[in-house]
């Protein structure tokens, strides 16, 4: 990236697939390279101390979830818990969800507050639970609570997954499917 000058102006690398720049007060010039990678991620990965899950003293290279949690974390949707704990087989909390949907959208700057008295500034879910609610993916379950520490169900899942759906502009009318023929609708 180069200002009308033609002085380079620096990137911050957001994820594996986004960077960012601060946009000078003239316009720019963006020239993209795109160079074949020799290695095509979890695809093609050794599964050695190379693979993004090693750190993680909670995982395995060999276990049959590797692809998945090779992908997500290669791509900046998931980290670990910690610094060497993945949490496997824990829970997912409605702020993850949400967290994760924000980093596949390249963790856009947010210009609000929470309207949310449980999402305090400065956490690691805040802009993330700001912006979904800024663009409509997300509603608290109440008026002034998100409840960003509780597990996600496979309902709110579905809802927050349906109204992203939207969000991207993808088509979400689907032919009707009756609820009630489940026992627990």
């Amino acid at each position: 990236v180069n200002d009308k000058n033609g002085r380079e102006i620096s990137l911050a690398k957001v994820s594996a697939t986004t960077y960012t720049f601060t946009m000078p007060a003239s316009a720019v010039t963006v020239n993209a390279t795109f160079i074949k990678s020799t290695h095509s991620g979890y695809m093609d990965c050794p599964r050695d101390n190379t693979c993004p899950i090693d750190p993680f003293t909670d995982t395995a290279n060999d276990f049959w979830w590797h692809d998945g949690i090779h992908y997500c974390i290669e791509m900046g949707i998931m980290k670990g818990v910690a610094a060497n704990t993945f949490d496997p087989n824990g829970n997912i909390t409605r702020a993850m969800i949400v967290v994760m949907i924000y980093r596949l959208e390249g963790s856009p700057i947010t210009s609000g507050s929470a309207t949310f008295v449980d999402v305090p500034a400065n956490e690691w879910f805040t802009d993330a639970v700001i912006w979904a609610a800024e663009n409509g993916i997300v509603k608290g379950i109440s008026d002034t609570e998100f409840a960003p520490n509780v597990s996600i169900t496979r309902e709110q899942l579905a809802t927050l997954m349906y109204r992203y759906a939207q969000f991207k502009g993808i088509d979400t009318e689907t032919t009707v499917e009756d609820i009630r023929n489940f026992d627990d609708s």
